[in-house]
């Protein structure tokens, strides 16, 4: 009872957070915009660039308000329970991804993969992020991808694998948390592996990592076969 009463009130309080701060994140964002667009033409630059730069950092705040409220909802999703060919839904994603693809130079090799039951969408998800972190990061001439699998017993394990230069040591352990981005840029909000992370557990699965030997960059998702 106490459980779901916290679980109850931590629900609210996302709901409430996201929807009182999202409107004035909004508001100020646009009166920046307002006033940038309304600038006389011998306004000193410096003004300009001020009303910029307070627009920008409501958009992201606005960004990130949202990715929190979306991590938060993962726990209030209904899991839909459908058969959903592997080999066929990484195709997908990688057509879907193919002018990065073919920007970079890059390479997705898919193996054979079997038909599991569980959610489609929130597969896509978890791969395309996979794949998204790849294409940004590897620096190679060539960046390689493998995707392949092993089934031991009723769990089935994806190895997502790259010849990129792996992530550093010092992030390894934080890989997963909130706001740990280790991807270029300042419009990363550090929020995509640890929803993808997360995903994988509301699957009744695990997201895991890591640098292996033969220098390959190694995700392993590991899922069930059949949903119980």
């Amino acid at each position: 009872m106490y459980a779901a009463q916290q679980h109850s009130m931590a629900h609210q309080l996302n709901t409430a957070f996201y929807h009182n701060l999202r409107e004035p994140l909004r508001v100020i964002a646009g009166l920046s915009q307002v006033l940038q667009e309304n600038l006389p033409e011998n306004t000193q630059d410096g003004l300009g660039q001020y009303s910029a730069l307070i627009a920008s950092s409501a958009n992201r705040l606005q960004d990130m308000l949202r990715g929190v409220h979306e991590f938060i909802q993962i726990d209030e999703y209904s899991v839909k329970r459908e058969k959903v060919d592997l080999f066929d839904l990484l195709q997908e994603l990688r057509n879907q991804h193919a002018p990065l693809t073919l920007k970079n130079d890059a390479r997705i090799h898919i193996s054979s993969l079997p038909t599991v039951e569980t959610d489609a969408g929130l597969i896509k998800y978890i791969m395309s992020e996979i794949m998204l972190n790849f294409l940004s990061l590897n620096h190679k001439k060539r960046p390689e991808m493998h995707i392949s699998c092993k089934t031991r017993g009723n769990v089935l394990e994806v190895y997502i694998d790259d010849n990129g230069q792996g992530v550093p040591p010092e992030i390894q352990g934080k890989l997963f948390s909130l706001f740990q981005s280790h991807r270029m840029g300042k419009d990363h909000m550090g929020l995509g592996l640890a929803r993808a992370a997360k995903i994988a557990a509301r699957l009744g699965g695990h997201l895991s990592y890591a640098f292996l030997p033969e220098e390959c960059s190694r995700f392993t998702l590991q899922l069930p076969l059949s949903m119980q």
